[in-house]
């Protein structure tokens, strides 16, 4: 299976993208979310995607994120939901709000979207209503336990004899240029340094 694909956007338009691999050009059907994000022709790139195999084609769908891409299978395994629907369902709304309209049973915002019918609806409400809650609830323990390590460091630093919003400000510039991902003591030992510049 292809995973990702990294390389140079040759070209593109709302539901399609050609990324140039050393070479050899991978055609990569995308939506219109991700078409809006993509940068100018002739940058670098790279796709999450979902390599979509049947018995009279084999197709590339890209996405962004991997939020989109895991939705977007989802969606698949949805029966009387395809890969064309499942783009226009991505084309018509962000994830997030097709994640809150499943979460909240919205039938209204779900028929909106194109190809999506009374029935069709009731399905991706009944099929995803654990799916999407299961999902947001690992979210939302990822975004508490980010904001747990990051009062973790500025309470660190304010034992060191920084003020809050000393201690703050350089926990938020050290956040930035470690990434999010960074383990707790180097966001310290990066904020300690800031101190001394």
């Amino acid at each position: 299976m292809i995973s990702y694909i990294k390389g140079i956007l040759d070209h593109k338009e709302p539901s399609l993208a050609i990324i140039d691999v050393n070479g050899i050009g991978y055609e990569v059907f995308i939506p219109l979310s991700t078409y809006e994000k993509l940068p100018i022709i002739g940058s670098p790139v790279k796709l999450h995607t979902h390599h979509y195999v049947r018995e009279d084609a084999i197709h590339l769908y890209g996405f962004l994120t991997p939020e989109e891409k895991e939705t977007f299978e989802l969606l698949m395994t949805i029966s009387g939901i395809g890969a064309k629907v499942a783009l226009s369902i991505l084309s018509s709304m962000s994830v997030d709000d097709f994640r809150r309209a499943i979460a909240q049973n919205n039938m209204k915002a779900l028929t909106k979207i194109p190809g999506i019918g009374k029935k069709s609806a009731e399905r991706m409400l009944l099929e995803l209503k654990d799916k999407i809650g299961r999902i947001k609830a690992e979210e939302d323990t990822m975004r508490i336990s980010e904001a747990e390590s990051i009062s973790e460091a500025v309470l660190a630093l304010m034992n060191l004899g920084a003020t809050q919003s000393m201690a703050e400000y350089a926990v938020y510039k050290a956040e930035r240029l470690l990434g999010k991902d960074a383990r707790i003591e180097d966001i310290i030992a990066q904020a300690l340094k800031s101190f001394g510049s």
